[in-house]
């Protein structure tokens, strides 16, 4: 089952990359003991509980656990990822670690605990991204504290306004298709409104009401980067990182899962 998994993100990524379009888990590589480099690109290295709601996933593969993506703790018990960083995985696989800040060292702020539940979006359409948006149920709680924290979620319907700027933060690749960065990266990206957005990609692929973009050439999310958070207004978890063409690319945003638009999904499943 898990090596059918794998299979199914290799024939998603090859669909993917036969039109260009790059969606942005991590390369499975170990969580210690190999070499990294920094960053999410254009971005800065974040200190030790400044996004105390960043969590990395990690699959367990013949005992030796992979960072595959990032995530958002909403509750004790229940973090928000994206739909393709789940979609064929087992959850007894999956682990998701709290406080982390650098992959390659262990800290005493971490918590670690394995899944429970992959919630995917029923509708995730692995062809243009649509409904990218996961729920991960935890086997046990998180412990809150300075460290570990949850982030509120957006009103219904909220929109990002012009001019705004967010913050994305992950472990992501310094450049499309390089190793992912060892420890936890923010950058600030400009918002682009819907319209700008869906003209730019017209010829790619649909974006459509329900996904956020927002980004600039120099300044982007990247491979790795997926499922994290993307912060815009009153510091809610308004967006999930998700999908773009390439990476920090002149007139290709990123494109993210707009978190206001599913709350009625993550009511159904977590009661919040």
């Amino acid at each position: 089952m898990y090596l059918r998994s794998l299979l199914l993100i290799s024939i998603a990524f090859f669909s993917a990359e036969c039109r260009n379009l790059v969606p942005r888990p991590g390369f499975h590589l170990p969580s210690r003991g190999a070499d990294f480099v920094p960053n999410i690109i254009g971005g800065e290295v974040a200190v030790e509980g400044q996004f105390p709601h960043q969590v990395a996933l990690f699959d367990n593969l013949l005992g030796i656990k992979f960072f595959s993506c990032g995530g958002s703790i909403i509750s004790s018990k229940y973090v928000i990822t994206a739909a393709h960083c789940v979609v064929g995985q087992l959850p007894s696989l999956m682990y998701i670690r709290a406080g982390e800040q650098d992959l390659l060292v262990k800290s005493e702020n971490e918590q670690e605990l394995r899944a429970l539940t992959l919630i995917p979006h029923p509708n995730f359409d692995y062809n243009d991204y649509s409904n990218d948006i996961a729920i991960i149920e935890i086997n046990g709680e998180f412990e809150f504290n300075e460290n570990v924290q949850p982030i509120a979620l957006p009103p219904l319907g909220e929109e990002v306004s012009e001019g705004t700027n967010c913050r994305v933060s992950g472990w992501g690749t310094t450049i499309e298709g390089g190793p992912v960065a060892r420890q936890l990266h923010y950058v600030d990206v400009p918002y682009v409104s819907d319209e700008t957005c869906a003209d730019l990609y017209a010829n790619d692929n649909p974006v459509i009401s329900s996904m956020l973009c927002a980004g600039i050439k120099g300044k982007d999310a990247c491979q790795g980067d997926s499922g994290g958070p993307m912060i815009c207004n009153n510091g809610t978890l308004d967006g999930v990182v998700s999908w773009g063409i390439g990476c920090a690319l002149e007139g290709y945003p990123g494109v993210y899962t707009q978190v206001s638009h599913f709350r009625e999904f993550i009511h159904e499943h977590t009661g919040l």
